[in-house]
């Protein structure tokens, strides 16, 4: 098919998607369609590493990135995760429960929080500042919650339509939208300045992800210029918030819609010491290790992923040559689209695609943070569930995004449980899904949030 000047071939069978993901020898990304998404993190629309194609700029900042996201590292940022999670159940709890919440909001809060905490030991204080009127809350910093959103959503316009760049001087809105992306900039320069001055010595040896982008250097030991290091680091904080918001919160709406599951969860959390108790026992301090003993609660999650993908509009490819793919010919130049919903979502790759069905999970063995879904679970094919892609462009903070909604889950759920109040319902919720950047209720998740004890 033909959108506008670029050619499409749609891919859906998993292992075409699989050879096409990991082959970048003959696939690239687009930067037609990429490129649409650097107006947020750069005044130069400078690439990225999420953007750019796989060059010898990308691999400079995959490799700096990839350690910090390590098991080893992340275990020391754990307690920074904690505490933000921790603060939420506060603030949950001091709310009462009948004041319903809009949990897709609340999460790109937390998310953007625990972001900053985790990997730059910095707190803005956008998830207290959801609680007027709370203990500790900093409403001076707010502002880096509407900035990250707005410019988040000039660039998913851009993506629907893309004669508004062209046309920014004319089309309704469009300064407006660029002037939310020149303020995130903004942030994220100050930002910068903040972490740079914290000296040479912390950038060399501090084992958080901002030093390590910092200290990043090229093949002639040159560290990145301040304009491009702003940029990967916005990138760092857009795409933490979205897949991670989106996560939690179409997992938290389908647990809401099975009580059989979240009895699981509690049963599961509560047998590791976890759960809060009507007889006032209260739950263990959660350690890092707990990630990867609630076995159920992962599988829910995973399912979640599955049917209701972040990344539901998937991945593109460009052939840099004419290839062969799935016993067809395609010309140099054709962009591949690999969309996940349409995968995750298919009955030939899923019995009871249409079921949330944690327990088909049960028995996968769990993967290592660098690669995606198993192929041992007895109802996945190879690649069939990408909710964080395959290959070398796979996402490179995966770890992190795990680390911060199995923990999430796992302290509401041993304290709280959630209630639908949505108008319309469970039917309205699922009527309202929008995809863009990533997949997202509309118009929110409104829930009442009621504790346990």
């Amino acid at each position: 098919m033909r959108v506008l000047w670029i050619r499409f071939v749609v891919v859906t069978d998993p292992s075409v998607a699989d050879h096409v993901l990991r082959n970048t020898a003959d696939y690239d990304k687009p930067t037609d369609i990429y490129g649409l998404f650097d107006v947020v993190t750069s005044k130069e629309n400078h690439a990225t590493l999420f953007s750019s194609r796989t060059d010898e700029y990308w691999r400079m900042v995959r490799k700096a990135y990839a350690p910090a996201f390590h098991s080893k590292n992340l275990r020391q940022g754990f307690h920074h995760e904690l505490k933000v999670n921790n603060d939420l159940a506060e603030l949950l709890t001091a709310l009462g429960p009948e004041t319903p919440i809009e949990v897709h909001s609340l999460m790109e809060r937390l998310a953007l929080e625990a972001t900053g905490k985790v990997g730059f030991a910095k707190e803005f204080g956008v998830l207290r500042a959801a609680f007027p009127g709370s203990v500790g809350s900093v409403h001076s910093l707010d502002n880096i919650f509407t900035f990250v959103n707005a410019a988040i959503a000039e660039s998913e316009r851009r993506f629907q339509n893309p004669l508004r760049k062209p046309l920014r001087l004319v089309w309704p809105g469009v300064r407006a939208g660029e002037h939310a992306c020149h303020q995130f900039h903004q942030a994220m320069a100050s930002l910068l300045d903040e972490l740079k001055a914290r000296g040479e010595e912390w950038a060399a040896t501090d084992p958080s992800i901002a030093a390590h982008i910092i200290r990043a250097t090229d093949k002639n030991g040159r560290r990145l210029p301040d304009d491009r290091l702003a940029a990967e680091i916005g990138t760092l904080f857009v795409a933490g918030e979205l897949t991670t918001a989106d996560t939690i919160s179409w997992a938290m709406f389908l647990i809401s819609q099975h009580p059989e599951v979240e009895a699981k969860i509690v049963a599961e959390l509560g047998a590791l010491g976890l759960l809060v108790t009507k007889a006032g026992g209260q739950p263990r301090a959660m350690t890092y290790e707990d990630l990867g003993k609630v076995s159920y609660l992962t599988s829910a999650i995973k399912e979640a992923m599955r049917m209701l993908p972040s990344a539901s509009d998937g991945s593109f490819r460009e052939s840099k040559r004419r290839v062969k793919m799935g016993g067809f010919e395609v010309p140099k130049g054709v962009v591949v689209w690999i969309p996940f919903y349409s995968m995750h979502n298919s009955s030939r790759n899923w019995p009871d695609a249409g079921q949330y069905m944690p327990e088909r999970w049960l028995g996968d063995t769990t993967p290592s943070e660098d690669q995606d879904a198993s192929s041992d679970s007895k109802d996945v094919k190879p690649s069939a569930f990408l909710p964080f892609s395959v290959g070398p462009r796979n996402c490179v903070g995966q770890a992190m995004a795990k680390m911060t909604y199995t923990t999430t889950l796992a302290l509401l759920y041993s304290r709280f449980t959630f209630k639908l109040v949505q108008e319309g319902g469970a039917a309205a919720v699922e009527a309202q899904q929008h995809m863009s950047l990533s997949l997202q209720p509309s118009k929110g998740i409104h829930m009442l949030c009621i504790p346990r004890v």
